[in-house]
């Protein structure tokens, strides 16, 4: 017995131990990752291919659950008014997280700095300047004298108002001392059937509505906004090649509501930040012409906060705001 006193101390300690993280065990069943937009988009492909990586690297399915809808705030308050267990996350896009609050002022029901956590920007993509072929025009600077002989009267094709082909062809326009009128349509794809008609002879889309028009008669891809060119296309410039420094990207990530544990974070951060170097998640990624970057969740955040002071004054620019 003379050892009793020595186990019951062992014990209290046991028991006065702080409890292994939350994260640790994490996940122990499948997690919904709840997107922005409906299934087949260029979001959904992505969000799915997200969702095989962190399944692969986290041993449970992570379900696709669409929600689109708007402006994405359907989604997104879904994921802020879940509990932050880790078990309930959002995929969203650059035009949900910070151009949905620019545009829409009066009481949005998610503040996407303040109820969401961000976890991890995944994938970017720029966007290509497209031309009717009937416009005559072959480069962006053709495209700026063009529209300034204009005054303003030239037609160009959008998504919708306050959508990233809108504000970005705003920025364009801004940059390059022109103005032009917009004409917003129900999504890219709508858009890019009138570029391709000539009824609606400029649009400044995501390359998923546009690269399979490359090699179309009725069409020309004059300018690409990144940094560089695209692979797929290397005989269309960037529009920095004329319009130095100029630059505008869309992009997509993960996020969870406010609260969720850093480990959970970490877990998620380190899955898909280990396979930015992998050729082939690079070329599943490449198919969506989008590039995968795998972002970590701090500079993530930071690039948030950036992010929708900055579309909200684009917003503003293009009169794009709520009344």
């Amino acid at each position: 017995m003379a050892h009793l006193p020595l186990l019951l101390l062992s014990l209290a300690l046991a028991l006065l131990a702080p409890a292994p993280p939350a994260a640790a065990a994490w996940p122990e069943r499948p997690v919904r990752l709840i997107v922005t937009y409906p299934a087949g988009g260029n979001t959904d492909t992505l969000a799915r291919l997200t969702a095989e990586l962190l399944s692969e690297a986290l041993g449970q399915q992570f379900v696709v659950d669409n929600r689109g809808g708007a402006g994405g705030y359907i989604a997104m308050e879904a994921v802020a008014r879940a509990a932050p267990d880790g078990y309930t996350l959002l995929f969203a896009s650059v035009a949900n997280i910070a151009i949905a609050p620019g545009v829409m002022r009066r009481h949005p029901p998610v503040d996407t700095v303040a109820d969401l956590t961000p976890v991890s920007l995944v994938a970017t993509n720029p966007l290509i300047m497209a031309v009717s072929r009937g416009l005559e025009i072959t480069s962006i600077a053709q495209l700026v004298e063009r529209t300034r002989a204009e005054g303003g009267a030239l037609l160009y094709g959008s998504g919708g108002i306050g959508s990233t082909q809108h504000l970005g062809m705003e920025l364009f326009l801004s940059r390059a001392g022109v103005t032009a009128t917009h004409v917003p349509f129900r999504g890219g794809p709508a858009a890019m059937a009138e570029v391709v008609s000539g009824r609606v002879p400029v649009l400044f889309s995501n390359p998923s509505d546009i690269v399979a028009f490359a090699n179309s008669p009725e069409v020309r891809l004059i300018g690409v906004s990144g940094s560089s060119r695209l692979a797929e296309l290397p005989d269309v410039p960037t529009i920095a090649e004329t319009l130095p420094g100029f630059a505008v990207e869309t992009w997509n990530g993960v996020f969870g509501p406010a609260g969720l544990p850093p480990g959970m974070v970490a877990r998620m951060e380190r899955a898909l930040v280990a396979r930015r170097g992998d050729p082939a998640v690079a070329a599943r990624f490449a198919r969506t012409s989008t590039q995968y970057v795998a972002m970590e969740a701090a500079p993530f955040a930071a690039l948030v906060r950036t992010e929708v002071p900055r579309w909200a004054a684009l917003a503003h620019q293009a009169k794009a705001q709520e009344e």
